[in-house]
This record gives C-alpha cells, sequence and structure tokens, in this order.
C-alpha cells in the first residue's frame, strides 16, 4: 500500500491511542487473586444476560439497547484456586493493589504527566459482556504529559489505571464465553492527543510510547499483554477506533487503510446527497414501508451458499422460507464502489448487519451490482 505521506497530510488525517499495557504486580487490582492466565480446563461455567437499566434522566442508553437486542447468552469460564466472588460480581471490591498505584505513578511520571492531588476510581461502561458487571473500574493518575519525539512532541492527555477484561474465548451467534482469569488484572491506559498525521508517523509514536514503557521494567511483557486502540480520521468524517491492535507493525497499515475507507465513504455520501437522498428518509418507521417484491422463485432449486444456515431447508417455490428484495431508490451503481482494497459499499453495510444479527458469515446480502453469486444474476 503507497503510503505517501504528503497525500495523507492532504486529507488531514488525525491519529491518536489508547494503550493498554498490563503491570508487573503480586495481585490483582480489585482482589487478592493472583494475576495468572489458565489454559487447563475451567472448574465451571456460568452464564449470565446483560440488561439495560434506565438512567439518572429516566432513559435507556442506546449502545445498551442495541447489545440487549442481540439477544447474547454470556458464558464465564471459571477456576476455584485462581478467581473470586469480586470477579464474578458477587463481591464488592477490596482496596486498589499499592503496588500497581505506585507503578501508576511511577509511569505517568516518565511520560511527563502531572499527578492528580486524589485518585477516584470512575466506573466506564462495558456492555460486551467481558466484564460480569457490566463496567469497568478505572482511575485516573497523571493529566497533561509530554514526550519529545524527533522535531515535535506527543502530547498524553491522560493516564489511568484500571482492571483489564475477561479474556474472550469464543463468540459464536447469539453465544459468547470468557475465560474470567485476565480480569481485573492491572493495567495502565495511555491516551495521547491525536498528534499523528501520517501512517508512519502514527507507527513511529506507538513505538516509542512503547519503549518508554518497557524501559520503567514496571510493565508486564509477551503476548496479550499490551493491546492498542487506534483512533482514526479525517476532515470531515468521524472519529474510527481501531481496536486492540497486537502488533506495532500493522499500525501503519491499517491506519492508511481507515483514512482512504473514510475518504471513499464521504465521496459515497456526498453522490448519494447529489441524487436528492435526505438522512431522514432513512430512518427504521421510514425503511419498514418500502417497497419490496418476492423473489424466491430466482433462488428456487439453486445452491446458494448465503442462505445455508439462514433456512433450515431448501429454497423452494410456495415453502415455508420466503426471499424478498428491498429497492434501494437513488442507490444504482453505489453499492458495488469500492470502500477499501476489495470491499465494497454493500460490504459495509453488511458487516453492520452481522453485527446486529449476530451472525457468523460475513456474505450475509446480495444486491443486484454483483458478480454473479451462487449461480443467481
Amino acid at each position: 500500500m503507497d503510503l505517501d505521506d504528503d497525500y495523507f497530510r492532504s486529507l488531514d488525517l488525525k491519529v491518536g491511542f489508547e494503550i493498554h499495557q498490563q503491570l508487573k504486580s503480586k495481585r490483582k487490582l480489585f482482589c487478592r487473586c493472583p494475576p495468572v492466565l489458565r489454559s487447563d480446563e475451567p472448574d465451571f461455567v456460568i452464564l449470565r444476560h446483560m440488561r439495560p437499566t434506565l438512567s439518572e434522566m429516566g432513559t435507556y442508553d442506546g449502545t445498551a439497547l442495541m447489545e440487549f437486542k442481540t439477544k447474547k447468552e454470556i458464558y464465564y469460564q471459571i477456576y476455584k484456586d485462581t478467581t473470586c466472588t469480586y470477579e464474578i460480581d458477587d463481591t464488592p471490591p477490596f482496596e486498589m493493589d499499592e503496588e500497581a498505584i505506585v507503578s501508576a505513578m511511577a509511569i505517568s511520571l516518565a511520560l511527563g504527566c502531572n499527578l492528580v492531588d486524589e485518585v477516584h476510581v470512575s466506573r466506564k461502561q462495558y456492555l460486551d459482556g467481558s466484564i460480569p458487571t457490566g463496567f469497568q473500574r478505572t482511575a485516573i493518575i497523571g493529566v497533561g504529559g509530554k514526550v519529545p519525539l524527533g522535531e515535535k512532541e506527543v502530547g498524553i492527555r491522560l493516564l489511568t489505571l484500571e482492571e483489564d477484561a475477561c479474556r474472550e474465548i469464543e463468540d459464536r451467534r447469539h453465544r459468547i464465553v470468557f475465560r474470567i482469569d485476565r480480569l481485573s488484572i492491572p493495567l495502565v491506559e495511555v491516551i495521547t492527543e491525536p498528534d499523528a498525521r501520517t501512517p508512519r508517523e502514527a507507527q513511529e509514536i506507538a513505538g516509542f510510547l512503547g519503549r518508554i514503557l518497557r524501559y520503567t521494567g514496571l510493565v508486564r511483557r509477551g503476548e496479550g499483554s499490551v493491546r492498542q486502540d487506534v483512533n482514526v480520521s479525517i476532515r470531515g468524517g468521524r472519529r474510527v477506533e481501531i481496536k486492540g491492535v497486537p502488533r506495532l507493525n500493522w499500525i501503519a497499515t491499517l491506519v492508511a487503510g481507515e483514512a482512504i475507507r473514510q475518504k471513499n465513504l464521504l465521496e459515497i455520501k456526498e453522490e448519494l446527497l447529489s441524487r436528492g437522498l435526505r438522512r431522514e428518509e432513512w430512518d427504521t418507521e421510514s425503511f419498514a414501508t418500502m417497497r419490496h417484491e418476492e423473489v424466491t422463485h430466482l433462488f428456487a432449486g439453486r445452491d446458494v451458499p448465503l442462505f445455508k444456515d439462514a433456512f433450515p431447508e431448501e429454497v423452494v417455490e410456495g415453502g415455508e422460507n420466503e426471499v424478498r428484495a428491498v429497492l434501494l431508490p437513488g442507490f444504482a451503481g453505489v453499492l458495488s464502489r469500492v470502500t477499501h482494497g476489495s470491499r465494497t459499499f454493500a460490504d459495509e453495510l453488511s458487516g453492520r448487519v452481522k453485527v446486529i444479527a449476530c451472525l457468523d458469515w460475513e456474505k450475509n446480502i446480495l444486491t443486484s451490482e454483483e458478480e454473479p453469486f451462487g449461480g443467481v444474476t
């Protein structure tokens, strides 16, 4: 991929980081369990469902409602000798681990941060089930730091001390499995200002901050001990967070790809607006009343991979399984527009359907603009 610096500066690219690095410690952050990861079979498993609750304003959080509608069954794998009732939200938290607090303060100073006068533990929503409480306990330790890198300075907005989440073991349709051994291992989160202006510069900044953390001698090393969330935006676009990048040498390519994707999506947006489409015409109620037609006869008796998991039986005309097509006026030629690499705008829509409907397969919609797919044109 071409990583021309001038091109990405012309897009007004901005990149910031949230670097999560586990700390060396003898116990977990909010309980006295040892911070060890297990590979043997768990002693038992519990099942839970996340449900939204009303806020103090009497409303439901939109993201919480969306997660609830996925109807996920959340399973937690538990060990009797290295996990406790705090980790399954049956016991209040213990006092914070003092060793972790001191380490977080030392790292804050190494990054040029100002230490806060008092440490207050706050809650950060976690709605994917990876923390049984539905929120992460986190505390701000340092603010307003700067570290020199070449001819520029990298701003450090915040450094927080927080508990790690559970490890995801499996995620299939409406079932997700977590192993609880990683929960509450202390980690620092380093939040930078969006100071990177090119993909290469972003990778350089991430590598530089990682070296500072390692040189302190206070952090864990090895697979899974560090994860980087990369925040990317361009002029006219919105901040998109690339979650959990595990390898430094992936960052430049991922940032470049996301910047190009946003640029192409903005061009598609302008094209649709020029055709007279308006956002208010595409709310849920309007979409439900759009014209649609039964097209079962086009697929009857055909081997279409898309329908193998969707329908328990073969699609036949006049059978129980019905295939309907929704007409999208004004979208001619747009669904096949490339957003990045080989992905099209139709693939972008397909990805959202996959998340909302808890599907395992990426290909979940067909459009009339595609190449012949499954014998259907």
